[in-house]
């Protein structure tokens, strides 16, 4: 029985492999990754663009899956759309809301990859309309703003033109603050609405962008931006107290620790005085220390931005506010994220008081193995220990060992 049992499943084996097989998986890796998904529309003359095209594109990822069925791999298939408008230099390409996704099933992506779009520019160029081929409902794209907007809101009946661009931005960012700062938990349209609202360099409309970053929830990660966007919103949020207040005031609640948006005021406390928010960095600092760690936040990077002001202010000789050393001290022994400890590690060390000494002496005790580089800046620590994964290879304690010895030299 056996015997036969294995020639039925080998059959089936090889029936499923069988060179030219129709299947879904197969056929869409027959495909080219991109195809022209509408046909090229040209713009009215004398806009900023000439022409504009639907691009569809796919890819495919595998992650391992164990389940009742055994071990293996499981295969999701993403396909993308994006407006592609062709202008004199270059071009721009915009993701078109509701219109990309992933899929389980390759049937789905084939079907997903094979839609073709319908294109058509408002007779005076401020804007184009999309939609997929026969249906009602079309979207819209404002071209007189700085840069391209889909907006995810406007839903348009064939022949229609939507509102001009400027509006929609505002009416994002209006959208995020009266959602209240770092309340809402995603707005889809709103990094675009910044990144517009900075690129027309009117101060208001900058601070408007600094009040309304915060609320992205989730979906919104400062640290994301372009640094030239960060340093805007940081200096327009240094230059409006109210906005800067908002600010500080959530980083001292509790249930900040581990937010993305204490990560994303974090940022945009940059530029603003030392004096007003490195008080506020410690008490985050003591959050951190007694919330248990966000399953979003494995990378560590919220604890190292956090950290890395303070480490920054010690290196500097700058004054540390009461109760700082303290502070950093029981992060040093609670801390969960192994990169935010060597920091504090470093800064203590660099501060050399009697508490500090004694911290770091109690934590070298417990060395063992090979000793790690301890370099001698915030910098080198960065980019030569946390930037190469040394972290990960030394236990906190053989850090400890090398800092103690460097303060003695």
């Amino acid at each position: 029985m056996r015997p036969v049992r294995f020639l039925l499943l080998a059959s089936f084996a090889a029936a499923a492999f069988v060179p030219g097989c129709a299947c879904p998986s197969a056929e869409i890796r027959t495909r080219p990754k991109t195809r022209a998904a509408s046909p090229v529309v040209e713009a009215p003359a004398g806009g900023r663009f000439k022409s504009a095209f639907v691009e569809a594109s796919w890819g495919e990822r595998s992650v391992p899956r164990s389940g009742r069925g055994g071990i293996g791999n499981a295969t999701f298939w993403d396909v993308r759309r994006v407006l592609v408008l062709a202008a004199a230099p270059g071009e721009s390409r915009v993701p078109m809301p509701g219109a990309s996704g992933e899929h389980s099933d390759a049937k789905d992506a084939l079907a997903a990859l094979d839609e073709n779009f319908e294109l058509k520019f408002a007779p005076d160029g401020r804007g184009l309309a999309w939609a997929r081929a026969g249906a009602a409902e079309w979207g819209w794209v404002a071209l007189d703003v700085p840069l391209p907007f889909a907006s995810s809101r406007v839903k348009l009946k064939a022949g229609e033109w939507g509102p001009p661009g400027r509006g929609l931005v505002v009416e994002a960012m209006a959208e995020a603050e009266k959602a209240g700062l770092f309340e809402q938990p995603g707005l889809p349209d709103l990094g675009r609405a910044v990144e517009i609202a900075l690129a027309t360099g009117e101060p208001e409309m900058n601070r408007r962008a600094a009040r309304a970053v915060a609320a992205g929830g989730c979906s919104f990660r400062v640290e994301n931006m372009p640094k030239d966007l960060r340093e805007k919103l940081a200096n327009a949020a240094a230059a409006d107290a109210e906005t800067r207040g908002a600010y500080l005031a959530f980083l001292r609640r509790p249930e900040a620790a581990w937010s993305y948006g204490a990560s994303n005021a974090l940022h945009l406390l940059e530029a603003s005085p030392a004096s007003e928010v490195l008080p506020v960095r410690i008490a985050a600092l003591e959050a951190l220390a007694k919330t248990p760690r966000c399953p979003g936040w494995g990378d560590g990077s919220y604890d190292r931005h956090l950290i890395g002001g303070l480490v920054r202010e010690a290196e500097r000789g700058g004054r540390l506010p009461e109760g700082s050393e303290e502070a950093m001290v029981r992060g040093l022994k609670d801390l969960e994220y192994r990169g935010g400890r060597l920091l504090l590690l470093h800064a203590l060390a660099r501060l050399g008081s009697p508490k500090a000494r004694t911290a770091i002496e109690e934590l070298a005790a417990g060395a063992e193995g090979d000793l790690p580089p301890w370099p001698a800046t915030v910098a080198g620590l960065e980019q030569d220990i946390l930037g190469k994964g040394l972290e990960q290879k030394y236990r906190v304690e053989a850090f400890a060992k090398v800092a103690l010895a460097g303060t003695e030299k």
